[in-house]
């Protein structure tokens, strides 16, 4: 889920999701642990 492979999908019908996704990759990432997640609006949310 690099930058430059989501540019690549940038058009594509999931790229909202992905980049919703992305964000809890991007926290595993720098905090090297799973974020906790709920839902809310239909979209993932990280919370601490």
């Amino acid at each position: 889920m690099t930058e430059e492979n989501m540019d690549l999908y940038e058009g594509n019908r999931w790229y909202d999701f992905w980049m919703n996704l992305k964000e809890g990759y991007d926290y595993f990432e720098l905090e090297q642990r799973p974020p906790q997640i709920k839902v809310e609006n239909k979209r993932y949310e990280i919370y601490e």
